[in-house]
């Protein structure tokens, strides 16, 4: 718009709108205005700009866009987990509590001792305690199974958190004589009662025993787990251990520290009150050697902050390539608009004005590229947050947030300076005369420029390399994990979860549904066998007990403990686990019977390497004082909570001998295992129909082939074995193109150097090899760093690999050195191949 145009057009928006634009300024409107005009001007030609030379604008927002969509979505997820305060009120005076043990410095307490701590501390000003609970929840003919929690009354008043709908336990909850209520999750009242109003106050059949719903919980709530389905009042004085000191260690504490007070002088109060209670009951507490008390939020998150470090590490490797990209694109761009800025200076054009010009060019880029990377963030945390292993807290709460969108703003801010600079540098050394100079297709720009592109070049490489090392030794580790034998053999079986009613209330009850179960199950004429264990090999469950051999006095504190399982008599036929010594156990191993047990041969190893067939331990599985077993056989070690861990010390006993003490516990634990003669995954219809049959209050989960607890987990090394592959070979891409590009864009820069040396003798090979040669230089030394930055980076790679003897060879680091060098080679070889189809009299022409 013509500047008179500009103000005709102002003079009668002011005549028409009178006293409204009163109080403005013509000028200034009219200034307005001629901005907005040149801006759009500006804009029009950047895009006549891209229209030209599309490669370069694609290229760039592809680049952009891949870079922060990554590193925004790892950023998010980082952000949720370790950075962003919890969801509590004063959530800095939050503490972790934990009872300090020889073999447990995180272990749980007894009921008993959360009474004393909690009448006794005066540091905090309310401690709460919850157990883990399963729980099952009838409805519409099917039973649920849920992951529920057994929390004191005061747990929220302590945590300062209120409900989203209804209310949540008061202290009035946890008496004797109070209705049995429940809360129950955000999540759950959408999915089961429909998000309704009315849910609230309805009776719910949890576990055969009917609660009154009287709230949900707040949407984020990640304590004690993320998916966390219903809460139900502790209840101490409703609890049959409320009275009895060397009870089952199952509850975890956390409690909210008085003003003034740190976690330090809580955790020495506490601990002063554990060496009392173990001067007052000496057998009792004897291994509780002390208490800590951390950081709520560090203990939630305290163990994912190296993994989680070395990700964003990844993605900040990843992203810095790609600004090194950006670097060498902007140079090459910068050297190509050389004449065309010499022109425009020499025909009268406002520096200032090819200033602004060439920022808004950038701009528009950095803005699009920035854009296309925030829509692939959240796609990536709309995929990929499903797919993290369930452990990793606080996922429910990963958004873009301000915090990720401060960080798009800010890599989309580098990137404009980065896209801008080189040709403002360009601009502000160009002078008119150049103008004849530039047209020289013979130069190859500045040297400066040069050693710019081909240390960025070098340290893409570089980049590449850490990252497909890294991912290399995230295979390896994964590799040998496979191939560890985990004491059992999961193929062909099918596992159920199977949790049953609190009517079960005897060990003659539970051995009544097993027998009725069993025999509609082996029935089945797919199945060869089937058996039963208290808990599955890699389910992330616990179960340990103090043990000692008898005859041999206990040592106090030093006394072990060992995995306790139940079992069916099938069980080890079912999934492949060898006896090695001794006899099975058989259907004759009855309440009626002697107790017996079976020992891993780590535990006979260790504790009755005289022989073990005929010994005698005494294990502390009730309340009532350690009771004996007869070893009658020694089974293979069976890898109980980890591939990488050493063997356990394991004691099984009958399914028909537990105590009644542990019937609470194997009412909600039973693992049924079925060996099927075809795909163990086509058996559920099957079982659940026969559990039905059996007890439709029943409930059942995790069920699928067995061959899913192993990879369930390997789950985590997976998922970060995928992340890394994803970045390094975006790396590598990022790697290649930026070579490719910088030979390219010297091969057109050398056309008529290639064109004489074509003239006057040279073949097409020596061209290639002249192309090539720089290349190559540049493999080699950005393979030659990389290897020394993962030596430098190397002890932080054991902990993501979970495995402290994680080792690569130096061979392999060649090899993967080596076939990067070639990759980036075969990349600079198509525009070096090209060079040779130059035809040298063309070539001398255009010089």
């Amino acid at each position: 718009m013509p500047r008179s145009a500009a103000r005709k057009a102002a003079a009668l928006a002011k005549a028409e709108f009178g006293g409204f634009l009163s109080g403005i300024d013509v000028s200034s409107f009219d200034s307005m205005l001629l901005s907005m005009n040149a801006l759009a001007t500006d804009v029009r030609i950047a895009l006549r700009q891209y229209q030209r030379k599309p490669a370069f604008a694609v290229t760039v927002v592809c680049t952009l866009a891949l870079a922060i969509g990554a590193t925004a979505a790892v950023v998010s997820v980082v952000n949720s987990v370790l950075v962003r305060t919890l969801p509590f009120g004063s959530p800095e005076r939050l503490v972790w509590i934990s009872s300090v043990r020889p073999d447990n410095p995180n272990a749980p307490f007894t009921l008993p001792e959360f009474m004393d701590y909690r009448s006794r501390t005066r540091t905090m000003s309310g401690l709460a305690a919850y157990a883990n609970w399963s729980a099952s929840l009838a409805g519409d003919g099917v039973t649920e199974r849920l992951q529920g929690a057994r929390m004191s009354a005061n747990a929220f008043d302590v945590l300062g958190v209120s409900a989203a709908a209804g209310r949540l336990l008061t202290d009035r909850d946890d008496r004797a004589d109070a209705p049995q209520v429940a809360v129950v999750s955000y999540r759950l009242w959408q999915r089961h009662f429909g998000g309704a109003a009315d849910a609230i106050g309805k009776t719910a059949r949890i576990n055969g025993e009917a609660f009154t719903i009287v709230g949900v919980l707040p949407t984020q709530f990640p304590l004690p787990l993320r998916d966390i389905d219903v809460v139900i009042p502790l209840a101490p004085d409703r609890d049959p251990l409320r009275h009895v000191r060397g009870s089952v260690n199952f509850l975890r504490f956390f409690g909210r520290l008085n003003d003034g007070i740190d976690a330090a002088r809580a955790e020495a109060e506490l601990t002063a009150i554990c060496g009392s209670l173990r001067q007052q009951f000496p057998i009792e507490y004897a291994r509780k050697e002390r208490v800590s008390a951390v950081a709520l939020h560090e203990a939630l998150v305290g163990d994912y902050r190296q993994s989680m470090a070395l990700l964003l590490g990844a993605v900040a490797i990843v992203l810095a390539a790609a600004l090194a990209n950006l670097v060498s694109l902007a140079l090459v761009r910068a050297n190509d608009q050389r004449g065309e800025l010499s022109m425009r200076i020499a025909i009268g054009a406002s520096r200032l004005h090819l200033a602004r010009q060439l920022t808004v060019e950038a701009l528009m880029l950095a803005i699009l590229g920035g854009s296309l990377g925030w829509m692939l963030a959240r796609w990536a945390i709309a995929v990929v947050v499903p797919l993290v292993p369930a452990s990793v807290p606080r996922l429910g709460e990963v958004t873009i947030d301000r915090t990720a969108a401060l960080f798009i703003a800010a890599v989309t801010a580098v990137a404009t300076i980065v896209l801008s600079g080189a040709p403002l540098g360009v601009m502000a050394r160009t002078r008119a005369g150049d103008v004849l100079r530039s047209a020289s297709r013979g130069s190859i720009g500045d040297r400066w420029n040069h050693r710019v592109r081909d240390a960025m070049v070098v340290a893409e490489i570089s980049a590449a390399l850490v990252l497909l090392l890294v991912t290399m030794i995230l295979i390896q580790n994964l590799r040998g994990l496979q191939n560890v034998d985990p004491g059992f053999n999961p193929e062909g079986v099918f596992h159920a979860r199977v949790s049953i009613p609190a009517s079960y209330r005897s060990p003659d009850d539970l051995s009544r549904f097993y027998d009725r179960l069993y025999d509609r199950i082996v029935s089945s004429p797919d199945v060869e066998r089937a058996g039963v264990v208290s808990i599955a090999p890699l389910s992330g469950l616990l179960a340990t007990v103090p043990f000692s051999v008898e005859g041999v006095p206990p040592t106090g504190r030093d006394r072990p403990s060992t995995n306790l399982r139940a079992i069916s008599p099938d069980y080890f036929a079912t999934v492949g686990t060898r006896l090695m010594q001794g006899r099975p156990f058989a259907e004759s191993d009855r309440s009626s019977a002697p107790p017996v047990a079976l020992v891993s041969a780590a535990l006979a190893a260790r504790f009755l390497p005289e022989g073990a067939i005929g010994r005698r331990l005494l294990i502390d599985d009730n309340n009532d004082g350690p009771r004996p077993v007869e070893v009658v056989g020694v089974v293979a070690n069976v890898r109980q909570a980890a591939l990488d861990a050493p063997p356990a010390l394991d004691v099984y006993i009958p399914l028909r001998q537990v105590h009644a003490d542990g019937v609470s516990f194997l009412r909600n634990n039973q693992f049924w295992m079925v060996k099927t003669r075809s795909d163990p995954g086509a058996f559920r219809a099957t079982f659940l129909a026969h559990l039905r049959a059996v007890d439709p209050d029943a409930a059942v989960s995790s069920t699928g082939p067995m061959r899913r607890l192993v990879d369930g987990w390997l789950g985590p090394r997976r998922f970060n074995l995928g992340l890394f592959a994803a970045f390094a070979l975006t790396a590598v891409w990022l790697a290649v193109s930026g070579l490719y590009g910088l030979v390219s864009y010297a091969v057109s820069q050398r056309t008529a150097e290639i064109g004489v040396r074509m003239a006057i003798g040279a073949t097409a090979r020596d061209v290639q090899l002249l192309i090539l040669r720089q290349a190559v230089r540049l493999g080699t030394v950005g393979a030659a760093i990389g290897t020394l930055l993962i030596g430098a980076i190397f002890p932080l790679l054991s902990d993501l690999a979970r495995d402290e003897h994680v080792r690569i060879d130096p061979a392999h680091i060649a090899a993967t050195a080596a076939a990067l060098v070639a990759i980036v080679t075969v990349a600079a070889w198509l525009p070096a191949r090209r060079a040779t189809r130059i035809d040298p009299t063309t070539a001398l022409r255009i010089q």
